[in-house]
């Protein structure tokens, strides 16, 4: 095995691990009229224009109330995605 490939095999049997997980989460804990989106630091908590703005906007779309969840860490987020906390995540940096 070359340098490297055991860590991008592992990455990808977690990502599929993950993905087979997530629609069974979400299968569990989507309610009518409520939509949770989870967070990472990306969006500081003096961004709260941008985020009430992108909350009126995904409501209107979905057709639910949306409500924001942000926590530290990206690990956290997708923790509390495959648990079925929140229906889905804003992951970037």
């Amino acid at each position: 095995m070359a340098a490297g490939q055991g860590h991008i095999a592992r990455r990808g049997v977690l990502a599929g691990l993950a993905g087979l997980a997530a629609p069974r989460a979400m299968a569990r804990t989507l309610r009518p009229g409520r939509f949770r989106l989870g967070l990472t630091p990306v969006f500081l908590d003096n961004d709260w224009r941008l985020l009430e703005l992108m909350r009126a906007h995904f409501a209107t779309v979905i057709g639910a109330e949306v409500s924001f969840v942000q926590r530290r860490t990206y690990k956290e987020v997708v923790a509390l995605l495959l648990i079925g906390e929140i229906e889905a995540a804003w992951l970037c940096g």
